[in-house]
């Protein structure tokens, strides 16, 4: 979290106030690591959970409720006060199927209509998340079938795409929008291979960090 304050601290006075110094730069180069940072725990500790806590009782409906309930209430909340701030300070309105798209979170989902618009594009990581949630179950039992060969297959995909990445110019915002996203699904799944390593070789350890953090309460 204390990254990406700073991430966003600096981006203020780069993009914003245009004011770019080079020590500018290097604090915000190194507060985004935080997008990073968060993509890749997050795959891992959702792993870590399900194969600590829940191991053969494990529901994914009541896993993707949990995940419902912990991100859109909130998420919910902060867009209604966007809405009414737009409405008073800009004078702002919005089509009910624009509002629908950006409430639902996948918002960033390219979408060919003239008046279509991200609303906030802070909320792009709620997009992301979303998309990881989707792809996780998938992700999840090709490691538990086989970690190494999944890892692998993964590592070779993303330098392809890295490859790929250099011989081509990125010339729209959705293009960038894309490439950023597919990053962060790549983040994520090595997070995921992290914890799935944890779990298959590491549980002992692990259980005993469970247990001193439940002493430590």
């Amino acid at each position: 979290m204390f990254l990406l304050i700073i991430c966003h601290i600096g981006s203020w006075f780069i993009y914003i106030n245009k004011v770019s110094p080079l020590y500018l730069q290097l604090f915000y180069g190194f507060g985004i690591i935080g997008l990073d940072l968060f993509f890749f725990m997050s795959g891992l500790i959702l792993v870590v959970n399900i194969l600590y806590r829940e191991k053969e009782n494990h529901s994914w409906i009541e896993w993707y409720k949990r995940r419902i309930l912990r991100i859109f209430p909130g998420y919910w909340i902060m867009y209604i006060i966007i809405f009414i701030f737009y409405f008073i300070a800009l004078n702002s309105f919005y089509e009910l199927t624009h509002i629908l798209v950006n409430l639902s979170g996948f918002q960033i989902i390219p979408i060919e209509h003239p008046n279509f618009m991200i609303i906030h594009f802070i909320y792009w990581f709620i997009s992301a998340l979303l998309f990881c949630y989707l792809l996780f179950p998938i992700f999840f039992y090709m490691l538990r079938r086989n970690i190494r060969i999944t890892t692998t297959f993964g590592i070779i995909i993303f330098f392809l795409f890295s490859f790929f990445l250099t011989s081509i110019e990125i010339v729209s915002e959705r293009d960038y929008i894309n490439t950023f996203l597919i990053l962060k699904f790549f983040v994520f799944f090595f997070g995921m291979s992290f914890g799935s390593w944890i779990g298959n070789n590491n549980m002992q350890k692990l259980e005993k960090i469970f247990h001193l953090k439940l002493v430590l309460y």
